[in-house]
């Protein structure tokens, strides 16, 4: 059987196996040896969730190769950078000194949402755009920081009240917009606690189904196929010259998503990747090495029930284990 009859065979097997899944999924495949590839829903645009970091990642180590940035460079961490959810830096006082390299490994590593915040404020969102732009990514979009994700999970009508819960004070006329002000001040009311639990929103009565998990028209958003380009990219190494290993060995360290594409490859596979994963999405993308099969697998889980009991992350890592599991099967078991 041809490759090109393998793959139109697993493409049918992962659309079938997807339509009896209640979920939107898509998937993006390429073999980075013959070239061969397959898609699911190629073109349409998902919420990112973390995995809108690899694109930082990738603007960073471009600007570093083009000499406008040096990774040994040193930032401060400022109290507006300290963001709730994954990370060890919102732990830190404000002042503490990191290189750029330093931040960009937290980032992947352990998806550190301070780390990202920092490196976005640095680099600017205008130079993340123009790097989606320069890599010809059609349905890619980084809008947002991950604080202003998070606050955006807040309803904030009730200015008056919010004011007073935070403590906020000298906003007025003229000044800065209580938005923005809430958006510096969100990591004291969500504390350590994690993106995917709802303390605060149980205290205060907030609605689950925030516009924050569900809206595409003012978030971060990528397309299977956007990810596969940028995947390319970084095993190409063509954006970071003499860099391109580093980038692929932070990328490798990656110690989120064990149960996702991770889960159902062999113990001496490597994953170079990247997970993501807010109220509603479970996502994972990356670039699977075994032995010298080298293929790109991305799979962003998008549309899952989530509260209390719907168990939303178990569910969506279950698609994307068995997504991971029916390609490794058919690209490496059964050609080796």
């Amino acid at each position: 059987m041809s490759l090109t009859d393998k793959l139109s065979r697993l493409k049918r097997d992962v659309a079938g196996y997807l339509a009896e899944v209640d979920a939107d999924v898509g998937v993006g495949f390429k073999d980075l040896s013959s070239g061969g590839e397959f898609y699911v829903k190629r073109g349409k645009r998902f919420l990112t969730a973390s995995v809108f970091k690899v694109y930082l990642l990738a603007d960073l180590y471009r600007r570093v190769n083009e000499g406008k940035f040096d990774l040994d460079a040193t930032v401060q961490l400022e109290d507006a950078d300290r963001s709730p959810g994954s990370g060890v830096l919102q732990y830190l006082q404000p002042g503490v000194t990191l290189r750029l390299r330093d931040l960009a490994k937290l980032m992947m590593i352990i998806s550190d949402n301070t780390a990202t915040d920092i490196l976005m404020r640095v680099l600017g969102k205008s130079s993340v755009a123009d790097t989606l732009e320069w890599l010809g990514l059609k349905n890619t979009r980084v809008a947002k920081s991950t604080k202003e994700h998070l606050c955006d999970m807040y309803q904030l009508e009730d200015e008056e009240a919010w004011t007073k819960f935070l403590g906020i004070r000298g906003i007025h006329r003229g000044g800065p917009s209580f938005k923005e002000e809430f958006c510096r001040h969100v990591h004291r009311i969500a504390g350590v606690q994690p993106i995917s639990s709802y303390p605060l929103f149980e205290k205060l009565g907030i609605d689950k189904s925030s516009k924050a998990f569900t809206d595409f028209e003012d978030n971060d958003v990528t397309s299977p196929d956007d990810l596969v380009v940028v995947f390319e990219a970084f095993y190409s190494g063509k954006m970071f010259g003499e860099r391109a290993s580093e980038v692929m060995d932070i990328m490798a360290s990656c110690e989120t998503g064990a149960g996702r594409i991770k889960s159902a490859l062999p113990k001496h596979a490597v994953l170079a990747h990247k997970t993501g994963t807010v109220p509603g999405v479970v996502n994972d993308a990356g670039i699977v090495m075994v032995g010298d099969k080298k293929y790109i697998l991305t799979v962003l889980v998008n549309g899952l029930k989530f509260g209390k009991r719907a168990n939303y992350v178990g569910k969506g890592e279950k698609i994307i284990s068995r997504i991971s599991k029916m390609v490794y099967s058919e690209v490496v078991r059964k050609e080796g």
